[in-house]
């Protein structure tokens, strides 16, 4: 499956934004983001059959039972984890960036970083409703992101700047085709909503 994304790149270099998706989705798979590989496959519309084959794959990966054992040190494991998991998918998704020059193309990347976000939250949720530790992963951001002055609300509020602008994107509830309002329109919403200066 590799291949498959990698395969014809000189066929992609001249479709516009198809090339950075690949190559992100490629990246991806090479470093086992299953999730994140069908999510940009599918965002490339480059071959159905592909992206529901990773699609496909990233489910049988993703059904594993839930976590048994939850003394503190495997809990506190999970919590890095997590975090390693975060960050890893957020540089798959700048590094694809780094080539998106087309507006839908880094309004796509906007949303999959986010989804990437939730998605490693998720992945070690072992009890609760669905979507239950994203919620609680985006309170303790709300918490760290009140605490003026620390670098860890900078980072807080960057991840929730993130979860923000996914939901203002015109391909999720949002009008605005332009990344730069997007994110400027999902900033302004967090200083209010959360006094923030």
């Amino acid at each position: 499956m590799i291949e498959a994304a990698g395969d014809g790149q000189e066929e992609l270099h001249g479709r516009g934004g198809v090339a950075v998706f690949a190559n992100a989705a490629k990246g991806a798979l090479r470093a086992l983001e299953l999730d994140v590989a069908w999510r940009l496959l599918a965002a490339s519309a480059i071959d159905p059959e592909v992206t529901d084959r990773a699609q496909r794959l990233a489910a049988t990966f993703a059904s594993r039972g839930p976590l048994q054992d939850t003394d503190t040190a495997s809990i506190s494991d999970q919590a890095g984890w997590t975090t390693g998991l975060i960050a890893q998918r957020l540089d798959v998704v700048d590094a694809a960036l780094a080539y998106a020059t087309v507006p839908t193309d880094r309004i796509r990347l906007l949303v999959l970083a986010a989804d990437a976000m939730e998605a490693s939250s998720a992945a070690t949720q072992t009890s609760g409703g669905p979507g239950s530790k994203y919620r609680e992963f985006r309170d303790k951001l709300v918490k760290e992101a009140q605490c003026d002055g620390k670098p860890e609300a900078v980072s807080a509020r960057i991840l929730l700047l993130l979860n923000e602008a996914r939901d203002r994107a015109p391909i999720t509830h949002g009008t605005s085709t332009a990344p730069d309002a997007v994110v400027a329109d999902a900033a302004d919403r967090l200083a209010r909503k959360h006094s923030w200066t």
